[in-house]
């Protein structure tokens, strides 16, 4: 089980390759390049890239198959000032072109300028409200040890709801939903973000659910749930809550972790 709260800040990132042809470039980069130019900001801590599995997903994620190689990239942030951090981290992005020339950067000459290959699709700055970790034994052999102890693949949900009734989908995640996830083998710990954007549009992000998976197939253990979900749903154990259709849809999915080191 991982410990993403040093922190309890979060800034995540959701991009994907416009093209393939450039998608190899893209990645060396931004493995190479940006990420190690955003380390150095004051306020983030550590950074690290996820990448979308397609693969059999439940329907409300097969529109984002067809959408190319998805990226997230999650930033963990300390400070006081999170949304000053955020904003240095959007206007680092700003000066991307000068990055590459930077000392002590290696890129052969074509991969000088490949940020234009990178298209963000969006981005939200969230804070911690809940966890839930499973008693279950895991769901494989090996336990995983990445660096940091970051998830190695997770389910992202996130919610769009009015804020009236924000506080009843907190109740409902706290005290029925996350108790029920956690009874699904495979699953070791899901956890709650809230939006810090005091201007949320009908529709956009304003929680996120991160539900980590250590399971040999993350897939099935996904699919598993949802199964689960039918027979939770005519018990009334799923909550039902008008609003409007959700814009960030671009956080949704099962995302497994980027390994640079088998990459290049």
């Amino acid at each position: 089980m991982s410990e993403l709260f040093p922190t309890k800040l979060i800034y995540l990132e959701a991009l994907r390759g416009a093209k393939d042809t450039e998608v190899s470039h893209m990645n060396r980069w931004y493995d190479k390049v940006w990420i190690p130019a955003v380390r150095e900001l004051p306020g983030v801590v550590s950074v690290h890239r996820y990448i979308f599995e397609a693969g059999e997903v439940p329907d409300f994620f097969k529109p984002l198959e067809a959408d190319g190689r998805r990226y997230l990239t999650f930033y963990r942030l300390s400070t006081d000032d999170p949304e000053g951090t955020a904003a240095s981290i959007r206007d680092l992005w700003e000066k991307r072109d000068e990055l590459s020339s930077r000392p002590g950067v290696k890129c052969l000459p074509e991969q000088m300028y490949v940020a234009p290959g990178i298209e963000v699709l969006d981005h939200v700055l969230l804070q911690f409200e809940a966890l839930r970790q499973s008693i279950r034994p895991l769901d494989r052999a090996v336990p995983t040890h990445l660096p940091d102890g970051m998830p190695e693949a997770f389910v992202m949900i996130s919610n769009s709801c009015y804020k009236k009734n924000l506080p009843i989908q907190d109740d409902w995640w706290v005290y029925t939903h996350a108790h029920d996830l956690m009874e699904t083998p495979g699953y070791t710990q899901c956890s709650r973000f809230h939006s810090l954007d005091k201007d949320i549009d009908a529709g956009e992000v304003a929680a996120v659910n991160i539900y980590e998976i250590d399971a040999e197939d993350p897939h099935a253990t996904n699919s598993q749930n949802v199964r689960d979900d039918v027979e939770r749903f005519a018990q009334g154990r799923v909550l039902a809550i008008d609003g409007p259709a959700l814009k960030g849809m671009q956080f949704m999915g099962i995302f497994h972790h980027w390994d640079i080191a088998s990459a290049f």
